[in-house]
């Protein structure tokens, strides 16, 4: 809900955040492998670490990719344990202008939940990663 506050306010009207389906990923299409390419690190291939928000990001969008379905939805969200791993501290991803722009790399957000029981204890983190990066460019 507080996310989707935040949302609303964005030019032409904004947009909200819904949902039908949760699936877990060990029960979805998803599979993620052990390496990916690190696209913030010269395009090496990488083994992953689960330490790194970034690694988790271009795991998954990697594998978001090769779904033969990949935009059956507008985006698909990981959500992980709080990860304060990379050169930041980053608490959250999302690839840029993939709302908008379906022939670009996957469109995944990536959020690490601090508190399992409080998720929107980032809601403004959350709603920057959905409003300023994935959606930037559509309106």
């Amino acid at each position: 809900e507080g996310v989707n506050e935040h949302l609303e306010n964005l030019d032409n009207g904004g947009f909200k955040v819904e949902y039908e389906d949760v699936v877990k990923l060990g029960q979805s299409d998803i599979v993620l492998q052990n390496t990916y390419v690190d696209r913030i690190n010269g395009n090496k291939t990488t083994k992953v670490d689960p330490n790194n928000i970034f690694s988790h990001t271009f795991t998954f969008q990697e594998a978001v990719q090769k779904l033969t379905d990949r935009n059956a939805v507008d985006i698909r969200i990981l959500m992980i344990k709080e990860v304060r791993g990379g050169p930041d501290l980053t608490l959250a991803t999302s690839e840029e202008t993939c709302i908008c722009n379906p022939t670009w790399f996957g469109c995944v957000g990536i959020f690490s939940i601090r508190y399992l029981g409080q998720w929107s204890y980032h809601k403004n983190v959350f709603a920057h990663e959905l409003g300023r990066h994935a959606w930037h460019g559509c309106a």
